[in-house]
Order: structure tokens, then C-alpha cells, then sequence
């Protein structure tokens, strides 16, 4: 007589052990869609139709990652083309999404690791609302679009509010060196260096920092990202004093150190470095093992670069500050 092998064999002292298998399922979705649709559209076909949150989706064509605010077409996917669609099972973010403009809210799914970027395009795809024509805000800023969540600190149940960018020109003021104050067309969209190459196409003459409300503007941000809109007024910063002579750097000069209310004069050489001096003050002044931060006319000068370059002059005062953590 035959007997069966036991379907759960135990040695002797060795006790049931759990281990991970990993299941793999292939099915196969056909869609009807049209060439230009994004596709983080398919992603939203495939999520209501099998119940995967688009943030979950990762699709592939030809061994290629597609993004999700790219149309079809862009990656030369024709009829009858296949599609590998990645699952991912990491726990989504359940995020709730507010229009005002429509007084409509929406509720999408996304990762700590997703950009801003990704989540414009997952309410392009679900709500038809193109990712150029509208910024996310949290908490009251402007989110920048290469970010991630988890950088952000956007965390489960977050709210983020859609905010319309305005098409089409409008005018900002920008005040020159001498005063002037010059109407500039521009759009939204435009960087800050655009803006630039606006002024320098007028003025005939290289343009240096922007500033509006005191802020040094960052050329590659949009003007959108600065929360410039109609009127408002940017100003050219005057440019940097001229680098002292080389003879004049290698001396030594007088300059003012001030603090707790207190000036006093110090001997240094111009072409030392920032940290330099902070070795010099923590020597001979204030013997403190707490973080020291000089600023010369409420700008902190940063510990590689030597003085003459940060504008420090014959007679210049500096302010210091004791950080103590």
C-alpha cells in the first residue's frame, strides 16, 4: 500500500519556518485612445478600469520609463502597440486637491517621491486642466515643480490648491540704475533671465541682478514662482564695487568689527579668506567656540571667498553674530 508524502514535513527540532514568495500575474488591458492623449490619460483608463491608482503605475515601452505628461505619440506608440505596466506597491498618498475657480475638489493618489510635476500631470489627466496653465500651493506657497513630496513635507492628507497662471502678456515696471522706470511686456511663464534679455534688448546694456520688495530674484525661476503679476515693480540692482587693486589686496588694511553694539578696528589683509578672519576675531577678540557669521550691509559673507571679493573695503564695518546651537 502506498502512502502519500506529508504536505507539511517537520524535522526534528526545526520549527516551521515563514518565507517570501513573490507571485507574478500576466494579463493583458486593451484601451481605445487617441495618439495625443498623455500618458498619465492612460494611466487614469487603466486605474478606473482595474481599480490601480495611477500613482502605483509605472509604464514602459520598448525597455523605455514614459512619463506621465508626455502624449503617445512623442514616443512613437502606434496601433496595436503593447504597453508593460509595473506595479508598484509601495502605500500611496491620498492627497485632496482643490480647484476654487471651479469649486471643485478631487482626490488623487501619489508617492512621497512623485515631483509636483507628476502630480500637474495626474490633474491634467483626470480634470483636462494643462500642467502650463496652473501652479500647486501648500500651506501658502508656491510649489517649485521639481520637487518631491517627501522634500515638501506633503504628507498623507494633504490639501493642495490649484492656482490658474494668466495667459497672455501683461505688464510689469522695472526701475533703472538712473531711476527710469521702464513698462516691460512679458508672460507668466518667463524666466527671469528672459526678462533680462527684455531689458538688455532696451537699455543696450548687460543687466545684472533683479530685485522686487528688496528679494535678489533667481534667473531660472519663472516669474509665475516669484508671484510677480500686473505692475508689479522689479528693480536693477547697482553692480558690485570694482575689486580693490592687486597692491592694495596684498596689504594691510583697517577695517571694523562690530559687535554687541561695539567697533573695533582690526588689521587684515583683503585677499584673506572669510574664514580667515573668523580665526583672526576668535584669536584676538572673542575667544567663543560658537559659530561665528560676519554680514557686511546685511549680507552674510560665506567662508571660501577672500574679502576683497565679498566688497570689503578700507573701513568697511562688519557685523558679527554668534551662532550657538
Amino acid at each position: 500500500m502506498s502512502t502519500r508524502p506529508n504536505p507539511n514535513p517537520q524535522r526534528n527540532g526545526e520549527e516551521d519556518e515563514e518565507m517570501d514568495v513573490s507571485l507574478r500575474i500576466i494579463k493583458t488591458v486593451s484601451f481605445k485612445v487617441n495618439k495625443r492623449m498623455t500618458v498619465g490619460g492612460v494611466k487614469a483608463l487603466l486605474s478606473k478600469k482595474e481599480r490601480i491608482p495611477e500613482c502605483m503605475q509605472e509604464l514602459f515601452y520598448n525597455g523605455n520609463h514614459l512619463e506621465n505628461d508626455t502624449k503617445m505619440v512623442d514616443y512613437s506608440i502606434s496601433t496595436n502597440s503593447t504597453l508593460n505596466a509595473y506595479v508598484s506597491d509601495a502605500a500611496p498618498l491620498n492627497l485632496t486637491i482643490k480647484i476654487p475657480q471651479r469649486h471643485d475638489t478631487v482626490l488623487v493618489q501619489a508617492r512621497s517621491e512623485n515631483t509636483v510635476q507628476n502630480i500637474k500631470a495626474l490633474i491634467e489627466a483626470r480634470e483636462n486642466i494643462p500642467s502650463c496653465s496652473h501652479s500647486l500651493v501648500h500651506a501658502g506657497k508656491l510649489l517649485e515643480e521639481d520637487k518631491t513630496l517627501a522634500f515638501l513635507e506633503i504628507r498623507e492628507g494633504s490639501t493642495l490648491h490649484v492656482v490658474f497662471i494668466p495667459q497672455g502678456m501683461f505688464l510689469i515696471l522695472v526701475k533703472l540704475l538712473d531711476g527710469e522706470v521702464l513698462d516691460v511686456e512679458v508672460n507668466m511663464g518667463y524666466t527671469i533671465l528672459d526678462v533680462k534679455v527684455l531689458l538688455e534688448s532696451i537699455v543696450g546694456y548687460p543687466v545684472g541682478d533683479l530685485t522686487c520688495e528688496g528679494e535678489i530674484l533667481v534667473d531660472s525661476w519663472t516669474l509665475s514662482h516669484h508671484s510677480i503679476s500686473i505692475h508689479s515693480m522689479l528693480e536693477m540692482a547697482p553692480p558690485p564695487p570694482p575689486p580693490p587693486p592687486i597692491e592694495e589686496v596684498r596689504q594691510m588694511t583697517q577695517i571694523f568689527i562690530k559687535w554687541r553694539g561695539k567697533s573695533t578696528p582690526i588689521e587684515v589683509c583683503l585677499g584673506d579668506s572669510v574664514k580667515r578672519l573668523k580665526e583672526i576675531i576668535g584669536s584676538e577678540m572673542v575667544k567663543s567656540g560658537a559659530t561665528k557669521q560676519l554680514e557686511l550691509e546685511g549680507k552674510r559673507l560665506p567662508n571660501g571667498k577672500d574679502l576683497a571679493s565679498c566688497g570689503v573695503q578700507k573701513g568697511s564695518t562688519l557685523d558679527l553674530f554668534l551662532i550657538i546651537y
